[in-house]
C-alpha cells in the first residue's frame, strides 16, 4: 500500500475514534432573573465549534468529556464549565457590571450610567414585589433615601403624602411628577379647600406590571421644569423581548389582615361604671343613683353592654390574581397582562376591588422605523365607612363611646330618645362612602432613525380618569342628624393629553462621546365635576341610591377646571474617555395658570462628574471598583396651584329684591394678579459614588441645599379692596440635608448569598420669609371645631409646627384657682398651662410652638439571605425625632364626661386625695375643652418591621419535568412588629383633609388601622 493511502486511512481512523468518544450535552441558559436567554452563544473552548440557544434558552452540542464549554451573551459575564460526566446544564449568567454599557432611564430618554452626574436612584421590580404590597407607592416606602412616603391610614386606597428632600411648597402641591413609560401624568388637582382629599395617584397601577422606577431628586428634575420641584418618579413598565418564545406567567396570592396591637386600653364596662359613679359626685344625684344601681346588679354582664371595637372590626381577607404573556420575534415585542385584587377590610363593610390590564406592543416596521403603543385600563371600587372626621371615625368612636348605650335607662339619663345616635355601630349601619375609579391611559409613539446617530421620536398620549363618589349619612349619624339623613353624589371626569416631538443625537469619536436632545411638548388638562345633594334621605341598605328620594334636593353644582402648557426642552452631554462628564439642560415652560406678565419661565441645569477610578493613579488599585464625584445645580418651578388664580373670576349668588323676588347676581370673587408667577426653586447637590471589591460594597452620598422663592401664598389685603385675601408671590424657605445609601454583598457564591441594603436621610427645613412685614401665618388643623389656628408658619421655624399651650400640671389649691384662667367653670384638678408672657393672664398670647412633625432622620435596612432556592428577606423602616399629635387623647382623656376613657388616665387622674397625679380633670364644660395643648403631643419615632418574607424557588431540574419554567412559593408578613414610645395605634398617621394635611401631617385621630398581614403566594411560569 502506498504511504499516502496509509496516511489517509490512519487519519480517517483517528477521526472515527475521536467521534466515537464524543458525548452530547444539553442545557438551558438563563439571565439573573431566571428568564431564558435566547441567542446565547455556546462554544467548545479553544475551537470554533459552537451553537446558539433557542427561544427557550435551550441548546445541544457534541464534544469530548475532557473539553469545556464557554457560554456568552452581550451584557453578561462569560461562563466556562467543565463537562466530565455531566450531561445536563442549567446555566445562569451574571450581568456584566460595566457602567459604560448600562443605561438609566432619565427625563426624555436614556443615558449611559457612566454619564450620570446627578442624584438618580433606581428601584427594580424585585424590590417592589418583595414587599407583597398591592399598591405601588406603599411598596416603594423606605426604598430610596431622601424620599418620604406616608400612607395616611391603613386602607389599601389610602391617600399618600410625599416629601422628596423635604417640604417644597406651602400652598402648592407636594406630589412629585409621575412619568409612566415616558408620559407625564397630571398632578392631583389642587383646590386649597378644607375638604380637599389627599388621593393615591397610582391607585390603578399594578406593581406587577412595573419593570423599574427611577427617582430624580436634584438638577436631574429640572428637565421637567415647572413640574419638577417636588421631584420626578420615572416608571417603566414591562416590555416583551426580541427573539423570545411566548412566556406565560401567573401569580396568585391570598392572605389575611389582622388588627394591630392595641395600646389604647379603655375602661372595661365594670371600670366604666365605677368611673361614672365617681363622675356623678361632680354632677347630679340621678347619675349617682343610676350607676350605683348598675354596680349593685353587676349590670356590665347584661347582653346589651358592648365592646364596640370588637363589634366594628373583623379579620380582613385579600385575594389577588395576576397573569401576563410576554415574548417577541426579530421585529415584534409584546406584553399583555391582567390582574384582579379583592380585599375585605378590617372594618366591617369596608372593601376594595381592582381590575387592571395592560398591553405594551412594539413593532419594527423597517430598518429605520419603530412603532409602539402602550394601553392600560384600571377599574377600582372602594367602600369605606371610615372617615377622617373625628365625629364620624368608626375606630375612635368605638373607643370613647359608652359601652352602656343600649342599657335600659341610659337614653333617658342622657336625654336622648335614640340610643343609635350614641352607638359606633351607626357608622357601620348608616354610613356609606363608595368611590368608583376608572382610568384609561394610552400612548402611541414612532422612533425614526434619520441617520445612524440621529433618531426622531414623536408620540401622543391620552388619559381619561373618572371618579364616581356616593356618600350617604343615615339620620342617626353626626352629619345626618340635623338633616334627617343626607346623600351626596359627586362625579368627576378628568381628560388630559400630551404631545411630544424629540430629536436625539449620539456620537462617539475616539475618546469623545456627545449626546444632544431637543424636544417640544404640549399638554392640556380638563376637569368636569358635578355635585348633587339631598337631605331628608331615608337610609336603606339595598345598595340602590336615588338622590331624588330625598325630601329636599338641591340644584346640582357644576365645576370646570382646565389648563394648558407648552414647553421647549434641550439637553446636552459630553464625556471624555469615560472620566469627565458634563451635562446641561434648559427648559422653557409656558402655562395658562399664571398671570399674563409671567406666562413663561426658564429652568436651566448643569452638572459635572469625574470618574476618579478611571485615572491611572487609581485604576490599578484592584479593590476600588468605582469612584465618582458629582456636583449639580438646577432650577425648577411649581405649577401645582388652583387654576385661574391670576384672573378676576365671577361668582354667582342669590338676592331677594322687592321683598319677594329672588334674583341671581354675579360679582368679582377675587382680585386679579397679572404678575402671578411660578414658585422657583434652586437646588445645589454634591455627591459621590464609591464601590469596592468588584462592586461587592457600594456607597452613594449626596449633600443638597434647596432654596424656594416666590412662594405662592394667600396674603391679607386691605379691607377697603372689598376682599380679605389674594394670591401673591411672597416668601421663601430652604431645605438642606444628606442622603446616604449603602449596599453590601457580604457573601456572594454559587449557593449562599447575603445582601444588605441600607439608606438614611437627614434634612432640615426653615421658613426664611413670608409676606413683606409679616412674621407669622396661621392655619387650623383642629382636633375639633373649637380648636383653631393650631398650625403655625413662622419665619425662622420649619413648616410643620403645631401651636398651642404648654401644659403645666393641675390647679391643686383654691389660691391657684383664683389666680388662674379668668374664665368660668375653673375648678380644682383642672388643667393648668404656662403663662408664657408673664402677664398674669392666660389667653391666646400664651400660645407657643409645641410640636414639630419633621423627623431628624428617616431610613431603612433590608437583608436578603438566599441558599440555593430558599430566600429570606427582612426589611425595617424607621423615623426618628418627629412629634405626633395624639388627637385620640383629646377624647379619651375626658375624665369628667360621659365618654369612656383610657385606663391609664383613670388610674392616674387628679383627685383631692392624690393631687399630684398626672392627668387633670377634663371634659365637657371645662375651660380647656377647646384648647390645643402640649400634653397631646408625643414622640412619634418608630422602628417598623415592614416586610418579612420567605420564598422557595423549586429546582430547575424538577420543574422542567413538569413542563414549566419556574415555580416560586412565598409567605410574606407585613407590618408584623412596631417599636415606638407613642401611646396610640400608629405614629405614622395623617388624619384630615385639605391643604393643612400637607403643611402639618402627624395628627392621629384613629383613622383606618394599619393591619398586620400574612400573605401566601405562588408564582408560576411556563
Amino acid at each position: 500500500m502506498k504511504p499516502k493511502y496509509l496516511l489517509t486511512l490512519l487519519l480517517v481512523f483517528s477521526i472515527f475514534c475521536a467521534w466515537a468518544q464524543q458525548v452530547s450535552i444539553s442545557g438551558q441558559v438563563f439571565d439573573d432573573n431566571k428568564e431564558p436567554l435566547a441567542g446565547a452563544t455556546i462554544i467548545v473552548q479553544g475551537t470554533t465549534h459552537g451553537v446558539t440557544s433557542d427561544f427557550d434558552g435551550k441548546f445541544t452540542i457534541n464534544l469530548l468529556p475532557s473539553q469545556k464549554i464557554e457560554v456568552s451573551f452581550l451584557g453578561y459575564k462569560n461562563q466556562v464549565l467543565s463537562v466530565g460526566n455531566k450531561r445536563q446544564f442549567q446555566i445562569v449568567l451574571e450581568p456584566e457590571l460595566l457602567e459604560m454599557e448600562e443605561v438609566v432611564i432619565v427625563g426624555y430618554g436614556t443615558q449611559r450610567k457612566s454619564d450620570i452626574s446627578t442624584a438618580v436612584s433606581s428601584v427594580k421590580v424585585g424590590e417592589l414585589t418583595q414587599s407583597g404590597s398591592t399598591q405601588t407607592l406603599q411598596a416603594l416606602q423606605g426604598k430610596i433615601s431622601g424620599v418620604q412616603i406616608t400612607s395616611n391610614d391603613g386602607s389599601i386606597s389610602s391617600g399618600v403624602t410625599f416629601k422628596i428632600r423635604g417640604v417644597n411648597s406651602i400652598t402648592g402641591g407636594t406630589q412629585p411628577l409621575f412619568v409612566i413609560d415616558g408620559v407625564p401624568m397630571p398632578s392631583q388637582r389642587i383646590t386649597n379647600s378644607d375638604t380637599e382629599i389627599v388621593n393615591n395617584p397610582l391607585l390603578g397601577l399594578n406593581p406587577n406590571d412595573i419593570e423599574s422606577m427611577e427617582v430624580l431628586k436634584d438638577a436631574a428634575a429640572a428637565i421637567y421644569g415647572a413640574s419638577g420641584s417636588n421631584g420626578v418618579i420615572l416608571i417603566t413598565t414591562k416590555q416583551g423581548r426580541s427573539l423570545s418564545k411566548p412566556k406565560f406567567s401567573f401569580t396568585h396570592s391570598s392572605g389575611i389582615d389582622m388588627m394591630p396591637q392595641i395600646p389604647l386600653k379603655v375602661l372595661s364596662p365594670e371600670e366604666y361604671a365605677y368611673k361614672m359613679r365617681r363622675y356623678g359626685t361632680y354632677g347630679n344625684q340621678n347619675s349617682i343613683d343610676f350607676w350605683q344601681n348598675i354596680i349593685d346588679q353587676k349590670g356590665w354582664n347584661d347582653p346589651s353592654v358592648h365592646n364596640w371595637l370588637d363589634d366594628v372590626t373583623q379579620i380582613g381577607t385579600k385575594r389577588e390574581f395576576n397573569g401576563s404573556i410576554t415574548g417577541g420575534t426579530a421585529h415584534t415585542r409584546y406584553m399583555l397582562s391582567a390582574g384582579y385584587l379583592n380585599n375585605k377590610g378590617l372594618i366591617k363593610r369596608s372593601a376594595f376591588d381592582r381590575f387592571t390590564t395592560r398591553l405594551n406592543l412594539s413593532q419594527e416596521v423597517n430598518s429605520k422605523m419603530n412603532l409602539g403603543i402602550n394601553l392600560a385600563y384600571s377599574a377600582s371600587k372602594d367602600q369605606n365607612p371610615v372617615t377622617h372626621w373625628s365625629q364620624e371615625s368608626v375606630v375612635l368612636s368605638s373607643l370613647y363611646r359608652s359601652p352602656f348605650v343600649f342599657y335600659p335607662g341610659f337614653s333617658t339619663l342622657m336625654n336622648t330618645s335614640n340610643a343609635n345616635r350614641m352607638s359606633p355601630l351607626v357608622y357601620i349601619d348608616q354610613l356609606d362612602i363608595n368611590r368608583n375609579y376608572n382610568e384609561l391611559n394610552g400612548n402611541i409613539y414612532i422612533d425614526y432613525k434619520i441617520l445612524k446617530d440621529l433618531i426622531f421620536t414623536t408620540g401622543a398620549s391620552y388619559r381619561r380618569h373618572t371618579i364616581g363618589e356616593t356618600q350617604v349619612w343615615g339620620p342617626d349619624t353626626w352629619i345626618g342628624l340635623s338633616e334627617k339623613g343626607r346623600m351626596e353624589i359627586t362625579n368627576t371626569q378628568e381628560n388630559s393629553w400630551v404631545y411630544e416631538a424629540r430629536l436625539q443625537y449620539n456620537k462617539s469619536i475616539k475618546k469623545h462621546y456627545f449626546s444632544l436632545m431637543g424636544a417640544f411638548e404640549a399638554s392640556q388638562y380638563q376637569m368636569d365635576n358635578t355635585y348633587s345633594k339631598a337631605t331628608g334621605y331615608e337610609y336603606t341598605r339595598n345598595g340602590i341610591w336615588d338622590i331624588g328620594q330625598g325630601l329636599v334636593t338641591y340644584a346640582p353644582i357644576y365645576t370646570y377646571d382646565g389648563n394648558q402648557t407648552a414647553s421647549l426642552i434641550s439637553r446636552g452631554t459630553y464625556s471624555y474617555d469615560n472620566k469627565y462628564v458634563l451635562n446641561a439642560s434648559l427648559r422653557m415652560d409656558g402655562s395658562s395658570k399664571f398671570g399674563k406678565n409671567n406666562k413663561y419661565a426658564y429652568f436651566p441645569a448643569v452638572s459635572l462628574a469625574w470618574r476618579v477610578s478611571q485615572e491611572e493613579f487609581i485604576k490599578n488599585i484592584d479593590f476600588i471598583s468605582n469612584l465618582r464625584l458629582r456636583t449639580s445645580f438646577g432650577m425648577t418651578g411649581n405649577n401645582q396651584i388652583p387654576s385661574y388664580q391670576s384672573l378676576s373670576q365671577l361668582a354667582v349668588n342669590k338676592a331677594i329684591m322687592n321683598g319677594t323676588s329672588i334674583h341671581l347676581g354675579r360679582y368679582p370673587a377675587n382680585v386679579a394678579n397679572d404678575d402671578l408667577k411660578w414658585e422657583s426653586q434652586k437646588q445645589y447637590n454634591v455627591g459621590f459614588d464609591f464601590s469596592l471589591l468588584d462592586n461587592r460594597f457600594s456607597l452613594t452620598t449626596d449633600f443638597y441645599y434647596k432654596r424656594i422663592d416666590d412662594m405662592l401664598l394667600q396674603v391679607n389685603i386691605p379691607s377697603t379692596s372689598g376682599y380679605v385675601t389674594a394670591w401673591k408671590n411672597a416668601g421663601s424657605m430652604e431645605n438642606k440635608g444628606l442622603d446616604l445609601t449603602f449596599t453590601a454583598n457580604w457573601l456572594r457564591g454559587s449557593k449562599f448569598n447575603w445582601t444588605t441594603d441600607f439608606n438614611i436621610s437627614f434634612y432640615k427645613n426653615k421658613i426664611l420669609s413670608l409676606e413683606q412685614g409679616q412674621y407669622q401665618q396661621f392655619y387650623s388643623r383642629g382636633i375639633n371645631s373649637k380648636v383653631t389656628n393650631d398650625v403655625l408658619l413662622q419665619v425662622g421655624l420649619p413648616v410643620g409646627i403645631y401651636y398651642g399651650y404648654i401644659s403645666d400640671g393641675t390647679y391643686n389649691t383654691d389660691t391657684e384657682v383664683l389666680n388662674g384662667y379668668p374664665g368660668p367653670n375653673l375648678k380644682l384638678g383642672q388643667l393648668k398651662v404656662v403663662d408664657i408672657n408673664k402677664d398674669g393672664i392666660i389667653d391666646t398670647n400664651d400660645r407657643t410652638p409645641i410640636a414639630d412633625v419633621n423627623p431628624t432622620h428617616t431610613g431603612s435596612i433590608g437583608n436578603t439571605f438566599s441558599y440555593k432556592g430558599i430566600e429570606l428577606y427582612a426589611f425595617f423602616r424607621w423615623s426618628y425625632g418627629n412629634d405626633v399629635v395624639n388627637g385620640n387623647a383629646y377624647y379619651l382623656n375626658k375624665t369628667t364626661s360621659t365618654d369612656n376613657i383610657l385606663k391609664r388616665v383613670y388610674d392616674n387622674v387628679w383627685s383631692q386625695d392624690n393631687p399630684t397625679n398626672n392627668y387633670p380633670l377634663t371634659g365637657s364644660g371645662t375651660w380647656d375643652e377647646g384648647v390645643f395643648r402640649s400634653d397631646l403631643v408625643e414622640d412619634g419615632s418608630f422602628l417598623r418591621l415592614q416586610t418579612l418574607s420567605l420564598s422557595y424557588n423549586l429546582p430547575q431540574d424538577y420543574i422542567n419535568s413538569l413542563g414549566i419554567s419556574n415555580l416560586k412559593l412565598s409567605v410574606i408578613g407585613s407590618n408584623l412588629w412596631l417599636w415606638t414610645r407613642y401611646s396610640g395605634f400608629d405614629p405614622e398617621a395623617n388624619t384630615g383633609y385639605g391643604t393643612v394635611t400637607r403643611l402639618a401631617p402627624g395628627l392621629d385621630m384613629s383613622p383606618y388601622p394599619r393591619p398586620r398581614s400574612i400573605t401566601f403566594s405562588i408564582e408560576l411560569g411556563f
